[in-house]
């Protein structure tokens, strides 16, 4: 009984996903994931999505909205008494802005930034129209929201700027906490409390064509726009003409959610590895790898790279897959700039080296 009644106290929170969570996910999605699984310990937890959820959801309950349907979230969220959020959510749902309850935003993902990117090819009417748009969502989120969280100090500096230029950074909100912990702090992406499990799979069954005794690097994530996947096989490149052994594995290269537009950075990525002759023997584009599949190639590889160019996006950017690495225990090889490679040189978990720098990555690769 004692059990039942704690059930009944519990507050209720609504996590509302934008991106696509199942067997197939990507940074922002298994963010929220992992946010249900834990917060279910404490909290009666819903987790909102775009699509039907596919995956394990013991612990929590599940909900599948419609963009084009506002009562498809109003029913589950006027029940609640938080609701987190993050992405373009408000502009999909703006009756939001009078939810009744306490407002969390999650700000790990930095979209207007990587939308300068992604859209860098358009025409500049259409890149005027999507900026002013996400500035807009923004501002939307910083005015209504009671709590923010973001993944690192940088980001948390970033977002403090915007928050002051809003007007949420006032005597008010100072007087109440002068570190402004209160209004908004750091929740980075962790790792699983359980250890990677070894699997029964061979990286054969994953990739025919590659070796149990081959080197393999892995890129953990997609290939977007602002990444460098080019640096990455160019340094294979190199290295493949003293030895055939060392493969690159892209875990992934088709985003789950059909909303997201073709990369063209992934696909010069094919096209280069063609190119250099590369592709399907020494480099290897995984169309996306289920979530709960990423153990088998994480515990097969010898090492874990993040590659990106100089941008702002870089500086601000908190990338998910490399805390996969970390819980497989994989050298980390990333490129300078960002809070990931602070840790990486702090922690002393591998290597940093500089922008597009193709015979450093190499060098670095080889000594690994």
């Amino acid at each position: 009984m004692a059990i039942e009644s704690s059930k009944k106290i519990q507050s209720k929170i609504c996590i509302i996903s934008y991106d696509v969570i199942g067997k197939k996910m990507a940074g922002p999605g298994i963010r929220f994931y992992e946010f249900a699984k834990i917060l279910s310990n404490y909290l009666d937890v819903t987790l909102l999505t775009p699509n039907k959820i596919d995956i394990d959801t013991e612990g929590f309950k599940t909900r599948q909205y419609k963009v084009n349907n506002y009562k498809s979230l109003q029913r589950c969220v006027e029940n609640s008494d938080i609701i987190l959020i993050q992405g373009h959510i408000l502009y999909y749902f703006p009756f939001l802005k009078n939810f009744k309850g306490k407002i969390i935003v999650d700000l790990y993902n930095p979209f207007n930034l990587e939308s300068l990117e992604m859209f860098k090819d358009s025409n500049m009417e259409e890149r005027i129209r999507i900026d002013k748009n996400n500035l807009n969502i923004l501002k939307f989120q910083l005015t209504i929201g009671d709590f923010f969280i973001c993944a690192s100090e940088k980001q948390r500096d970033y977002w403090i700027g915007m928050l002051n230029a809003v007007g949420r950074i006032n005597p008010y909100s100072y007087d109440s906490d002068s570190t402004l912990r209160n209004l908004i702090d750091i929740v980075s992406s962790g790792i699983p409390s359980e250890p990677p499990l070894r699997s029964n799979l061979s990286i054969r069954d994953e990739i025919a064509d590659i070796k149990e005794e081959d080197f393999i690097i892995l890129w953990g994530g997609g290939i977007w726009n602002w990444l460098d996947p080019i640096t990455a096989i160019k340094a294979l490149w190199e290295i493949t003409r003293s030895r055939k052994d060392i493969k690159l594995v892209f875990m992934g290269i088709k985003h789950p959610d059909p909303k997201l537009p073709e990369m063209k950075k992934c696909i010069e990525a094919i096209r280069l590895s063609r190119e250099l002759d590369l592709y399907g023997k020494n480099v290897f584009f995984n169309e996306w790898t289920p979530y709960k599949s990423r153990q088998a190639l994480l515990m097969r590889s010898d090492v874990g790279l993040s590659i990106h160019h100089e941008r702002i996006e870089t500086e601000f950017s908190y990338r998910t897959r490399v805390m996969d690495y970390i819980w497989a225990r994989l050298p980390v090889i990333t490129t300078e700039g960002d809070s990931i490679a602070k840790m990486v040189k702090v922690e002393n978990i591998g290597e940093v080296v500089k922008y597009e720098d193709t015979n450093q990555l190499a060098r670095v690769i080889e000594s690994v």
